[in-house]
């Protein structure tokens, strides 16, 4: 099933897309899966809160994550890690301009990336980025299931 919406997002074209995971992403290579990669993950997530700026905003926004994406951006990573069934991959966090945070994983060999996006605050969704840089076919899912980013995650590194 391929169902998409397409939506305007800041002045660009953004489709919504509603479609299997399997086509979407291409053959992948072999990558050691480990729990140690988890808590380096949460190390990651760590090192974007932790900052000597005492305000919470400078002139390009956000000087650390919101609480609510500090704790949302914890909560999917402990989901995520008990539903994958071979350990975990590396991932890296990225603060947005809002507070928000990125969960980004990329395997370098295939030339693909996942972009989890936790927003601020409760009013706005999450968002999965899906970027194949070999060839350009690329989707973003509103609103993914915890089911849908472990899938995603699996299928970049099979």
């Amino acid at each position: 099933m391929n169902n998409s919406v397409k939506v305007s997002y800041k002045g660009s074209s953004v489709r919504i897309a509603n479609t299997n995971i399997n086509s979407m992403i291409s053959n992948s290579s072999k990558v050691i899966f480990t729990n140690n990669n988890f808590q380096r993950t949460i190390d990651r997530l760590h090192e974007i809160d932790n900052t000597d700026c005492e305000d919470n905003e400078d002139d390009w926004g956000a000087t650390r994550p919101t609480r609510y994406a500090w704790q949302h951006g914890l909560e999917i990573l402990h989901k995520i890690k008990k539903s994958m069934l071979s350990g975990f991959p590396l991932g890296f966090a990225s603060l947005n301009c809002d507070g928000g945070i990125e969960l980004i994983w990329k395997n370098h060999d295939i030339k693909n990336e996942i972009r989890l996006t936790i927003p601020s605050c409760n009013k706005i969704n999450m968002s999965l980025y899906i970027r194949n840089y070999s060839n350009e076919n690329s989707k973003l899912f509103a609103k993914p299931s915890v089911d849908l980013i472990v899938k995603a995650l699996q299928f970049l590194y099979q």
